[in-house]
């Protein structure tokens, strides 16, 4: 089959983990999710399907978190070598690499909670810092694959300090319609969510939901900030 270019793959990959969140494994036994069959008919081991799993980062492996999968070695054989053959940039940028830095111990993070077998999980990076809200929700925005439960990363640290920041991020992507950074900073702001937030969650998940369309990484965002804010309830 011909091999699928990467914003295919992507999109793809997406909806194959938006299906498996939604998929109770207590109730469907026999549906487990696997990374390297998400997408039947593609092969697994395609530089486009490795290269989806690099952009997804650890939100390919949310099923395995959420949503009661089980995590096989050959799926973690897969995300370290998608992280092997597609590495970090070389940036001049700082800030671009400590955003790699910050994704990638995030992945590995999650590996290392998941699996028996053991992966070394490098250091710590630091977190966004102090700067203005919007350039601080513009980062929050990349970093979102950060916002899972068993990630205890600084930006997360960050957030619990910075409710009303993430407010304004959120209301402000939600007017520039914006839907994918908007449903980004919900999903962070579902993570850890409290009641007395300016920003009824619950609305604005159901508003995203109608405008998400056939967008296959907006609605996995969605997907993930309503797991989020039920699992938080």
């Amino acid at each position: 089959m011909r091999e699928p270019d990467v914003d295919t793959a992507v999109d793809a990959l997406a909806g194959a983990v938006s299906h498996a969140l939604r998929i109770s494994v207590g109730s469907r036994p026999n549906e487990n999710f696997s990374l390297r069959e998400g997408m039947p008919g593609w092969n697994g081991d395609g530089q486009a399907r490795l290269a989806a799993l690099r952009v997804l980062g650890a939100d390919a492996l949310a099923p395995f978190v959420l949503a009661g999968h089980t995590l096989a070695d050959e799926d973690v054989d897969l995300v370290l070598r998608a992280m092997r053959l597609h590495p970090a940039p070389d940036a001049p940028d700082p800030n671009r690499t400590r955003l790699w830095a910050l994704r990638d111990w995030a992945v590995i993070s999650v590996l290392h909670r998941l699996n028996a077998r053991p992966v070394p999980v490098p250091a710590r990076p630091r977190g966004i810092g102090e700067r203005r809200w919007q350039a601080w929700c513009a980062e929050l925005v990349r970093l979102s694959s950060l916002a899972l439960p068993t990630i205890d990363s600084p930006p997360r640290a960050e957030v619990a300090t910075r409710r009303l920041d993430l407010d304004r991020g959120l209301t402000r992507a939600l007017l520039r319609r914006d839907h994918l950074s908007a449903a980004r900073l919900a999903r962070w702001q579902a993570l850890d969510h409290v009641e007395d937030s300016d920003v009824h969650l619950p609305s604005v998940l159901d508003h995203l939901t109608v405008l998400a369309g056939d967008r296959p990484r907006v609605r996995l965002e969605v997907t993930l900030a309503g797991l989020l804010m039920r699992r938080g309830r």
